[in-house]
């Protein structure tokens, strides 16, 4: 990452104009992540950093209403993405970041279309857990919280019989798992029990 230092203004500049069509607080926690995933890109490999950064800071923008296709967000983002040219590597993490894989399972979403956007870089895994990490201790306004009052937070916005309430609650000891301490690099051990890809995406990927 160089010298460069990630605050929200600097991440602002480079990516206002992509997130402009978001509301003003998705837009707050969009950047939060964005600074966040920065501060601990120094644990990924020296390749895929900025790819990092720049998927925390779009992991949300398929909630633009313009971008809807799929009508769920994190595949409506990773389309838009790709259709832009950005890499392979922050399509697949806009696509499965914070379980969007089996959210999409309960929404009835054909796995097949995450496909076009995962990728078999060697630290996407890590890469995936490293998002979902910053976006389950961000909140929706950008403040740092823990996992537990992020979930709590998400089960008071929406209504029990909403399919956000019902994924949450049914994977809510995983969440607060992938919420919790993140894992170093190196102890790639530690991820098989996180892992976001097989689980969430089955497809030809997982055969």
């Amino acid at each position: 990452m160089g010298a460069v230092i990630f605050n929200r203004d600097v991440l602002r500049a480079r990516y206002g104009d992509l997130l402009a069509e978001l509301s003003p607080q998705r837009i707050d926690h969009s950047l939060a992540v964005g600074v966040t995933v920065a501060a601990i890109a120094y644990r990924v490999p020296v390749g895929v950093r900025s790819d990092l950064v720049t998927a925390g800071v779009l992991h949300d923008i398929g909630y633009s209403p313009r971008l809807a296709h799929h009508g769920f967000h994190p595949l409506d983002g990773a389309r838009h993405l790709a259709a832009l040219g950005f890499s392979r590597t922050v399509c697949d993490l806009v696509a499965t970041h914070t379980l969007a894989g089996r959210e999409a399972a309960a929404r009835g979403i054909d796995p097949s279309l995450f496909d076009p956007y995962i990728s078999d870089h060697p630290a996407a895994d890590y890469l995936r857990r490293t998002l979902s990490w910053a976006d389950l201790n961000t909140s929706p306004s950008g403040q740092p919280v823990t996992v537990h009052q992020r979930i709590d937070e998400i089960l008071k916005r929406y209504h029990p019989d909403d399919v956000v309430h019902r994924h949450v609650t049914r994977h809510r000891a995983l969440l607060t798992r992938l919420g919790g301490p993140l894992p170093s690099f190196d102890r790639e051990e530690q991820l098989s029990p996180y892992t976001l890809l097989p689980a969430y995406c089955v497809s030809a990927h997982d055969a």
